[in-house]
């Protein structure tokens, strides 16, 4: 895989590319500020993740963006790709692997400071992880090159790749749903808020209507019929749609058992997460997973 370096909207013969042996930039970037600064980059580098790497529930003390610049895999659950960007607070634990067959290659970028959370409130990320499709990808990607890859001898370092973080972090914000698209927006609002609430905390095997509707600012009947009516499916049918795609994701692209995927989305014990599977898909997560069956048709997910 390549990128194509352009200049002022001119494409350049110049490229970048990417394999077995790019460099691990990932020294840590010195703060020359005091503790109390508005917003302060810490780590940068650019990091190829084996198949058999995984980040399993790691806290970061920072905020955090992955730039996904080549391959697939996934993080939380939710898959992703080249172009994608992966944001992490510091308060929320997160998984990150590669796809088995498509290993990713991404950049990163940690930053802490007092105004952070006003800043990433500003882009629009208010929520503790989320994955979305960059809005600016050539731009960023020469940014990122920029700052592990040039050597800024002439300049007060610090203060320069502090600019360019912060010109990152302007071109790194969500894309705006489409108002078209009805597996992007709903029309109302309680129904987008319930869902952003279920996608964030499915996988808490504890998981209640009575929390969603608290997090959607509703009557919980009124909104099931509400949730009902605007996506096809109740509540608890959304809930185990998501921890199924998820597992499925995982099922595909990543070394976990049975055990460990079925405890990460969400259920108490493998024979309550295998029933729901197999009355999804039709077949059992090991049948799935070991390619001996695919699943033709999908099921309905029964509430539980």
């Amino acid at each position: 895989m390549h990128w194509r370096h352009v200049v002022n909207e001119v494409r350049s013969p110049k490229y970048y590319s990417v394999h077995d042996c790019w460099r691990y930039a990932d020294p840590y970037f010195n703060d020359y500020y005091v503790p109390e600064a508005p917003v302060t980059l810490k780590t940068y580098g650019i990091c190829r993740r084996a198949p058999d790497e995984h980040i399993i529930n790691r806290y970061t003390e920072r905020y955090m963006l992955h730039y996904i610049l080549t391959g697939k895999g996934w993080c939380n659950g939710i898959p992703f790709e080249e172009g994608d960007i992966v944001y992490c607070t510091n308060s929320f634990p997160y998984n990150l692997s590669s796809n088995r067959s498509d290993p990713c290659t991404y950049a990163y970028v940690t930053f802490s400071g007092g105004k952070s959370e006003k800043y990433l409130n500003q882009l629009g990320l208010t929520q503790p992880f989320r994955c979305y499709r960059a809005s600016h990808f050539q731009k960023t990607v020469e940014i990122l090159l920029d700052m592990t890859e040039v050597d800024h001898n002439d300049v007060e370092t610090a203060l320069y790749l502090e600019g360019c973080f912060l010109h990152l972090l302007a071109l790194s914000a969500p894309p705006a749903p489409d108002p078209e698209d009805r597996h992007t927006l709903r029309k109302d609002k309680r129904v987008n808020a319930a869902i952003q609430y279920i996608s964030e905390h499915f996988r808490d095997p504890d998981i209640r209507l009575e929390d969603v509707a608290e997090a959607a600012m509703s009557n919980e009947k009124y909104l099931q019929r509400l949730f009902r009516a605007e996506t096809g499916m109740s509540m608890y049918q959304y809930i185990s749609k998501c921890r199924m795609d998820a597992a499925v994701t995982l099922l595909n692209s990543s070394n976990y058992n049975i055990n460990e995927i079925s405890e990460y989305v969400g259920y108490t014990n493998r024979q309550a997460f295998s029933k729901a599977f197999k009355s999804m898909y039709g077949v059992s997560p090991s049948r799935f997973s070991g390619g001996e069956e695919s699943p033709d048709t999908q099921k309905e997910p029964t509430e539980t």
